[in-house]
């Protein structure tokens, strides 16, 4: 039989954390504590299952459950009534939580379907004739990520201001599912201005940048490549800024 962990927090204090005043630490705290933990309580699965599904936001559950801020135990006549009406409300927030996680992937999806496939350049292809970085470029075709870095982070350290290094470490991050990592490297090969991988590199940053939960900055620079005619993701940019359910 699999015992609860009574380390695990419970449900009355995963309430009071989301009411309004809480300082962030205490949220922390609990955030902290919720992870890698287990309960049987129907109740507080359900608001871990939230709580994980909106990146932790502790206003948006105390929001939908939309709990008046004055509420202790002094206002609850029942015990039992107070540990169904937050097991029913789990109920919600599970279904609620199976939606997300649909839609999430859905959005997602759609991003990823307009990644143009890069199949990276031969494996004879050198910069001045390094071995180093027919190495990195082997392991890219190869899907190879750590060995991938381990060649890029050599060159790198010879090379800070190469774009082309920028942009293959920023798709060996791309394809681990690293965007945060991505965006910065794509974002130092567009510092390149006419660079050979300025607009590639600026179509992936948005694409990194939007799978990485950043939407806003994901959706100005759509928008600055939907204006540039010169770039040949332009069509790109319209049709996803275009599509109501990414914003």
């Amino acid at each position: 039989m699999y015992l609860e962990n009574t380390n695990s927090p419970t449900i009355e204090e995963v309430i009071a954390a989301c009411k309004p005043g809480v300082a962030a630490e205490v949220r922390a705290s609990l955030k902290t504590k919720l992870h890698n933990s287990f309960s049987e309580d129907d109740a507080l699965q359900g608001a871990i299952k939230f709580l994980e599904d909106s990146d932790y936001d502790f206003d948006a559950l105390y929001e939908f459950l939309d709990m008046p801020i004055g509420l202790s135990a002094k206002k609850v006549t029942s015990r039992f009534n107070y540990k169904h009406v937050l097991t029913v409300a789990a109920s919600v927030i599970l279904m609620i939580g199976v939606w997300w996680i649909f839609y999430k992937k859905n959005t997602e999806s759609e991003i990823r379907r307009n990644v143009f496939h890069e199949p990276g350049l031969p494996v004879f292809a050198t910069i001045e004739g390094k071995k180093d970085f027919h190495e990195l470029m082997s392991a890219y075709r190869m899907q190879d990520v750590k060995t991938g870095l381990k060649f890029y982070y050599k060159l790198i350290k010879k090379e800070p201001q190469n774009d082309t290094l920028h942009y293959w470490g920023g798709w060996l991050f791309f394809i681990d599912k690293q965007p945060d990592s991505a965006v910065v490297h794509f974002e130092n090969a567009v510092k390149t201005i006419n660079g050979k991988y300025y607009y590639k590199a600026q179509y992936m940053e948005a694409i990194s940048l939007y799978l990485n939960k950043q939407k806003s900055l994901s959706k100005e620079l759509f928008k600055k490549i939907k204006l540039d005619k010169s770039s040949p993701y332009q069509k790109d940019a319209i049709h996803l800024l275009s599509e109501p359910n990414l914003w």
